[in-house]
């Protein structure tokens, strides 16, 4: 019977940390990380109400929507089409050219890829923490790598290590 407790306290503490505690602790290293950019650059920050996108930034020329999108580390992501993104992860990452076991396309960021915005506005994903490489099928042969900061479609990528040094790139219009 302790044996069932046990378990049962060790999967609440589980759920607890993983629905309440990380997103928290996520979302704040977001914030500080977007409050470190507040010292270079003139612009105001907030959360965001609408569902489709999570953060607002307001600079002098332009709107950021951003939409955070949490991925491990040993991933990558294919841009199949302009609202089609497939995730793989898996596998140890020394290993180069490894075969991801895990496939998903993301579903929920269809609604943000697919939102029409004003001409000033502009669309950013913002992966956390980073991936491995994002590619883009340009057709049924072709794929191509490539870097953050760039125009994909209508909307810029960017990632938790590299907002600071992509930040000038991604409010260009």
């Amino acid at each position: 019977m302790v044996f069932v407790y046990c378990s049962v306290g060790i999967v609440v503490i589980y759920i607890v940390f993983m629905y309440l505690i990380k997103p928290a602790i996520i979302n704040k290293k977001i914030i500080s990380n977007i409050s470190l950019l507040k010292e270079d650059y003139e612009f105001s920050f907030w959360r965001s109400d609408n569902i489709n996108y999570d953060y607002i930034i307001k600079t002098n020329t332009n709107k950021l929507l951003i939409k955070v999108l949490l991925v491990p580390s040993n991933s990558s992501i294919t841009v199949n089409s302009r609202n089609t993104w497939n995730l793989s992860w898996g596998g140890i990452r020394k290993n180069k050219g490894r075969h991801k076991r895990n496939n998903k396309i993301l579903e929920r960021m269809i609604s943000f890829l697919n939102m029409k915005v004003k001409e000033e506005d502009i669309k950013v994903i913002y992966i956390y923490k980073t991936t491995e490489k994002i590619q883009k099928h340009l057709n049924e042969s072709e794929i191509e790598i490539f870097g953050y900061g760039e125009w994909c479609y209508d909307y810029k990528i960017t990632s938790h290590k590299t907002l600071i040094k992509d930040f000038f790139k991604l409010k260009e219009n």
